[in-house]
């Protein structure tokens, strides 16, 4: 099922308190308060204590682990992508996930995206987002339980364009394994290609 709701921030909102990150496989990451991680994996109604973590994918991990409910962690955002891994135990009794990462493209790049999804419910998304903040076009969404899988390419970003990952979903059991795995690698150039076509045709001619 496909929603546009909080599918795009507006580009103020993106911007305020943020810059660009390194560039790398075409990729350029934006920090602010648009992109971050909100993780929690229990809560201790008596002492009012939240055992998780916050921050952001673009200055490093975010972690958070303990003996009793287990660990989470969204790996640092680079230009090749990201990851979140959970190993919860029976304790944790408040699982939720937020992550929301903010990113432009210099060129196209392919992009995978694999990973699951806890519970019904879930919104997992990659959209294109207009510079007002308004959406240009759903690239993947689900909201299902379970396993999710995408691969394609994204163009180039132009005119205030950028692109939004957002992974929101929530657990009421142990749980273990990869939420998401998001990669981007390089397009080669045509010449590229072409050249490894070649090498390709030769390597066949020479087994012949």
């Amino acid at each position: 099922m496909k929603t546009s709701t909080g599918s795009c921030v507006a580009m103020g909102a993106l911007l305020f308190g943020g810059t660009l990150g390194a560039a790398h496989a075409n990729v350029v990451g934006i920090a602010g308060n648009s992109s971050s991680a909100l993780l929690s994996l229990a809560y201790d109604f008596s002492s009012y204590q939240s055992f998780g973590a916050y921050g952001s994918p673009m200055a490093g991990s975010v972690s958070f682990s303990d003996p009793t409910y287990g660990s989470i962690a969204v790996s640092q955002f680079t230009g090749g992508g990201f990851s979140m891994q959970i190993n919860s135990t029976a304790a944790a009794n408040n699982q939720s996930f937020y992550v929301s990462q903010l990113f432009m493209t210099t060129d196209a790049v392919n992009v995978s995206l694999s990973g699951f999804a806890p519970v019904s419910s879930s919104n997992i998304a990659l959209t294109l987002c207009n510079s007002d903040g308004s959406l240009g076009a759903f690239i993947f969404q689900t909201s299902d339980a379970g396993s999710f899988n995408y691969s394609g390419q994204l163009a180039a970003t132009t005119g205030g364009q950028y692109y939004r990952f957002l992974y929101t979903s929530a657990a009421s059991d142990a749980t273990s394994g990869t939420l998401f795995d998001l990669s981007f690698t390089a397009v080669p150039s045509p010449g590229a290609a072409a050249l490894i076509g070649l090498a390709g045709l030769a390597a066949r001619r020479r087994r012949a």
